[in-house]
């Protein structure tokens, strides 16, 4: 195992080990499955041999039926198991012999009580060897599926952590792969390989260990260094080949991201595509994705397969080599066949242990791609101290701030200096990427400026706990973002346990109540995905609603009522500015029209502020706010 798979199986063991309990119940459980194989070979020596004779004749032992209930005649204490065991005698025989028997009669053939014991033993071994496997699969199956997920969770909660910015750069599909496939692909590692890993070796070992205590009864000492010299020849096939497969399903991962991300692109944009009538080309598109993630699978699975046959290969060439060695050596069938079947039960999890390495280099694989993801760091970095506030007392002011998205791309705000007070209605308007939205994102730190400093009552907003920020400011998006669940749901998200008459109401101030109501399910409604169900108009409204609701002392408003008729747009702003009552307000719009009431207006150009003031005085001045406006207006007339 290379050094980063270790480093990746120490960190997903860390999950593991949070259930210490049901871990080593497991793990001890594989043990003592694999362990009883000993003992079920061993209650079978008696068949093995039936042609043995052991010599004890310094064991004074009387016929059970005379001797039962009375002293012996010697005056040496009575003969022991361990006794008979050391006076040359195998388990089964000190067993025999201690209760008055023999695993042979007269003639040579085995005796009937050392089959009785053989029948009785056999059962017992099964059955514990049985129920210790149960365990340990269960055990261990329970503990990989908690354990994936809680690095579910974790690795979803890091990634909701990320800023703006890195989901502006990032692939949807790729983190997809990375919380569901590579993730799932991982599980695999504690529940089943981890299992048969507890497993296999212990019961290789308990037959190998049958193998040379056999061999040692035998005399054949030479068969321990055979087995010595035999098993690299099983591993050898299986580190080579593992570490191709490896490297094929980490690229195979890699192109399975982007046909999900194809998938939630075709999906999300169903509209466009059967607008253009592009069915055929996104089947094509997909065809080829598929293509690519088929072609390495099918270059990873070659490798798989050939683990198997080499194995194979490896155990019949072993058995020939010992068939050789028997030969020379000069043994009868009878010896052989102990060897035989102890080397049979080895085979299969000699066998399924290449599976088994094979399952942990392809696991292994999918969790270190997921922890790679785990260990981004957040381009946000909260405060170790941050300062909490409850509420807005002075103002947010920009200081020289300047932003780009990254070192090489053109500068979005460009050394702007703004005060916005408490209670200020400011408005940003100008041509599309002059730079209104990016303020506002920065004025809820969705993103740090690339140079300057945003203030908000005096402390720095690097300096100020993030949740707290944020629960001072509500948001109207220009593009309406809804949850594939009820109207309720949507329009309470962010206010838990908001009660049914704040929701209503809030729908009727953002004019919502009455197309809501208008459904037989009301507000328990579905809206689909992405409020497939709703209009444009609808899906404003509710999320005007949300914003009435949480009823915060600042909001945005990035062109909150673009998507709404006129009629609808003079209710919704007219509640609007009721609710902007005493309250600390940044709005943007093309429509100027709603912008009249701002008591300060920005105009933007290339992200620099080029006039500013209230609409008389922009108007008045006859710049570049007046050319906007009469441009609008007479397209409007």
């Amino acid at each position: 195992m290379s050094i980063s798979n270790f480093q990746t199986f120490k960190r997903l063991f860390a999950y593991a080990n949070q259930y210490k309990f049901k871990l080593y119940i497991g793990l001890l459980s594989g043990f003592l499955a694999a362990a009883s194989i000993f003992g079920m070979l061993s209650s079978l020596s008696g068949a093995f041999d039936p042609q043995k004779q052991v010599s004890v004749e310094n064991v004074d032992i009387q016929n059970k039926e005379t001797t039962l209930g009375k002293q012996a005649s010697s005056t040496e204490s009575a003969p022991t198991i361990a006794d008979a065991a050391d006076k040359g005698a195998d388990s089964m025989d000190a067993v025999l012999n201690y209760f008055g028997y023999k695993k042979t009669k007269a003639d040579g053939s085995i005796s009937l009580a050392a089959l009785i014991l053989s029948v009785l033993l056999l059962p017992i071994f099964l059955g514990l060897k049985g129920a210790f496997t149960y365990l340990n699969r269960y055990c261990m199956r329970w503990v990989g599926s908690r354990t994936i997920a809680d690095f579910r969770n974790d690795l979803f909660k890091s990634l909701t952590n990320q800023s703006l910015k890195f989901y502006g750069k990032s692939n949807i599909g790729e983190l997809m792969t990375r919380i569901n496939t590579d993730t799932g692909i991982a599980e695999q590692l504690i529940s089943t390989s981890i299992a048969d890993l507890t497993r296999g070796p212990i019961e290789i070992i308990a037959c190998l260990s049958f193998i040379v205590y056999h061999a040692m009864q035998k005399g054949l000492y030479s068969i321990s260094l055979a087995m010595v010299l035999a098993a690299p020849l099983c591993i050898f096939p299986i580190i080579f080949l593992g570490r191709r497969i490896k490297k094929l399903t980490r690229k195979a991962l890699s192109k399975i991201s982007i046909l999900t991300s194809h998938m939630l692109e075709t999906f999300s944009g169903i509209r466009v595509v059967k607008a253009y009538h592009m069915e055929e080309e996104e089947h094509k598109r997909f065809v080829d994705a598929n293509n690519l993630y088929f072609t390495k699978v099918q270059k990873s699975m070659k490798y798989e397969l050939m683990i198997s046959p080499l194995m194979e290969f490896v155990g019949v060439l072993i058995i020939c080599l010992f068939l050789i060695y028997a030969y020379m050596q000069g043994l009868v069938l009878a010896d052989l066949l102990p060897f035989g079947v102890a080397a049979s039960l080895a085979y299969q999890p000699m066998k399924r242990l290449g599976k088994v390495i094979t399952n942990m280099n392809r696991s292994l694989t999918g969790a270190g791609r997921a922890f790679d993801m785990l260990d981004l760091e957040p381009e946000l970095v909260e405060a170790e101290s941050p300062t909490v506030i409850s509420e807005l007392t002075d103002k947010f002011e920009f200081k020289n701030v300047t932003f780009s998205y990254d070192t090489d791309a053109p500068v979005i705000i460009d050394d702007l200096s703004l005060e916005i007070k408490k209670g200020d209605v400011v408005a940003f308007v100008g041509e599309t990427g002059s730079g209104k939205s990016t303020i506002s994102n920065l004025f809820a730190r969705f993103y740090d400026p690339t140079s300057g400093e945003i203030f908000v009552d005096g402390v720095d907003l690097k300096q100020v706990e993030i949740k707290s920020l944020r629960a001072l400011i509500g948001v109207v998006n220009q593009d309406t973002i809804l949850f594939n669940e009820s109207i309720f749901y949507n329009i309470s998200y962010g206010k838990k346990n908001a009660t049914e008459e704040e929701v209503m109401h809030a729908a009727k101030l953002a004019n919502a109540h009455d197309f809501i109501m208008a459904e037989e399910d009301g507000y328990g409604r579905n809206v689909g995905e992405k409020g497939f169900r709703l209009s444009g108009g609808q899906k404003q409204r509710i999320s005007i609603a949300r914003a009435i609701l949480n009823n915060p002392p600042v909001l945005i408003l990035d062109e909150a009522t673009s998507a709404l008729d006129t009629v609808t747009e003079a209710l919704v702003q007219d509640a609007l500015n009721n609710l902007m009552e005493n309250r600390t307000v940044l709005t943007i719009a093309h429509r100027l029209s709603t912008i009249k009431h701002a008591n300060k207006i920005c105009v933007l150009e290339k992200g620099r502020i080029v006039e500013m003031g209230t609409h008389d005085e922009l108007y008045a001045k006859g710049g570049q706010y007046r050319l906007l406006c009469d441009i609008q207006f007479t397209t409007n007339d």
